[in-house]
């Protein structure tokens, strides 16, 4: 890197308050501590003050997909040996029919073969949080957020939280945040962190993306929840589990017909449902379904998960293989699920729809806390790494807080059009709703396109997005 003749954004920065350690989070942190490490042998430079403040114990055990640039991303971050030895080289996921039949999936390529990674979460952010831990300058926190206020400006005079006009993009003097937790699971110890910037990277239910410093630039910061229950786990034969109950395997029969990544996309009694299984690593598999919480008798998330496993046997039991066998294999030895709600932005659902202009120059949303991004071809992690990467980027290349914002949201501007032919053709074909009649002749119509042109579409698609011919991450 050469040397700078200005002054860098970064050294505008005492201390960094990232709220969450999840991808988002973790990754900025790793991606920071690089680009710190790149520049300080031609700067006198000193690593912000870092602290992570969020519960990692609440990460659910699940499959992750990794696309090329955040691949190459986390390989520049140390972790290249991590990836070789615990990420499956898979071909992009494809979506098929009730029956088995393929709906639409890529060419069969060498590139295509290669092109996504799969990997456990809870072991990549493990791998993320031990780059870091042993850095003085970045302290992890287990703990609770539960507010989140900016609170001072340059003056030493508190701010009116109820004057819309004190917006950061307004008002250049306010440069210092709040962050309240607790730091035990009886919520009796509360601490509160000062910092001059935020990185809100605290999931889909946001606390930071719902605090004032956001609300301010859009007042349509609500997640709200969708009609669509979510179930989903890994199957792994060396997981605890599977040793506790003495499984030694996964049947041969679920494994060969999950080689090739799908999301199966049918209707039971008139409405759209779906399942999905992911291949991973040592024989493993991970599983979603997803399903209108309509179809169920009962409240699903107090019922047992035999009961639970039971109702979703009748609604996938017209299913091609090996989606019943799967469903069969978890009640047949009590696995534990994961259960959940579709989330969505009220009024931008997906990527595609997300206001740019969202981020401020000393507060930064990234991850699901910026945008709720549904389940599709495995995009979010990825999107979440990237973001991260960049943002580091451009606070260690630009030489204003103003302009590395204004950088950062013209380099994501430009991702996000790349993306758009790929969501918006792909959510054609996965989009989910109550009119389950609408999605089978949907799924009928696809399988009269001819397999070439199919596969030219997907293939066109998958090159524009996510690390494809469309954008390369800055190096």
């Amino acid at each position: 890197m050469k040397q700078s003749k200005t002054k860098l954004a970064i050294q505008n920065i005492k201390h960094i308050g990232i709220v969450g350690s999840g991808i988002a989070g973790l990754t900025f942190a790793n991606s920071l501590v690089k680009r710190y490490n790149d520049l300080r042998y031609y700067e006198k430079l000193k690593l912000p003050k870092i602290s992570i403040v969020g519960n990692s114990q609440n990460h659910s055990p699940r499959g992750l997909g990794l696309w090329p640039n955040s691949i190459y991303a986390l390989k520049e971050l140390g972790l290249e040996t991590f990836i070789h030895e615990s990420a499956l080289k898979i071909p992009s996921a494809a979506y098929r029919s009730m029956s088995g039949n393929w709906l639409s999936k890529c060419s069969p390529t060498k590139k295509n073969h290669e092109r996504v990674c799969t990997i456990k979460e809870n072991e990549l952010l493990t791998n993320l949080k031990n780059n870091i831990i042993n850095i003085p300058e970045i302290e992890i926190i287990h703990g609770d957020v539960f507010n989140v206020t900016q609170v001072v400006n340059n003056n030493g005079d508190e701010v009116d939280k109820d004057d819309s006009s004190n917006n950061i993009n307004n008002n250049k003097n306010i440069n210092k945040f709040e962050i309240s937790y607790h730091e035990n699971d009886d919520n009796t110890k509360t601490t509160i962190q000062n910092v001059d910037f935020l990185i809100g990277a605290d999931g889909m239910n946001s606390i930071t993306r719902q605090s004032e410093t956001f609300r301010n630039n859009n007042n349509n910061t609500n997640v709200v929840k969708s009609n669509f229950f979510t179930l989903e786990g890994i199957l792994s034969p060396n997981s605890n589990v599977f040793r506790e109950k003495n499984i030694s395997e996964i049947p041969l029969d679920i494994l060969n017909e999950c080689q090739y990544p799908f999301e199966s996309l049918g209707q039971y009694k008139g409405m759209s449902v779906r399942f999905a299984c992911i291949p991973l690593k040592f024989d493993s598999l991970f599983y979603f379904a997803t399903v209108p919480y309509e179809l169920f008798n009962d409240d699903v998330h107090n019922n047992s998960e035999i009961d639970v496993i039971f109702q979703l046997q009748n609604i996938f039991k017209d299913f091609h293989g090996p989606i019943p066998n799967i469903l069969e294999f978890i009640r047949k030895h009590d696995l534990n699920v994961n259960r959940g709600t579709v989330y969505q932005d009220e009024e931008r659902g997906r990527i595609d729809h997300m206001d740019i202009n969202q981020q401020t120059e000393q507060a930064y949303l990234l991850g699901d806390a910026w945008h709720v991004e549904r389940h599709n071809l495995a995009q979010g992690a990825s999107i979440s790494i990237e973001d991260a990467w960049e943002l580091a980027y451009v606070l260690s290349s630009e030489d204003t807080l103003l302009n590395a914002q204004n950088r950062f949201c013209e380099l994501r501007e430009e991702r996000i059009n790349n993306y758009r032919l790929f969501t918006g053709f792909t959510d054609f074909i996965s989009h989910l709703d109550n009119l389950g009649q609408v999605s089978e002749l949907r799924n009928r119509l696809m399988q009269f396109v001819p397999t070439s042109i199919n596969e030219r579409i997907f293939d066109f698609s998958l090159d524009q997005s996510l690390g494809g011919k469309g954008y390369t991450l800055q190096r």
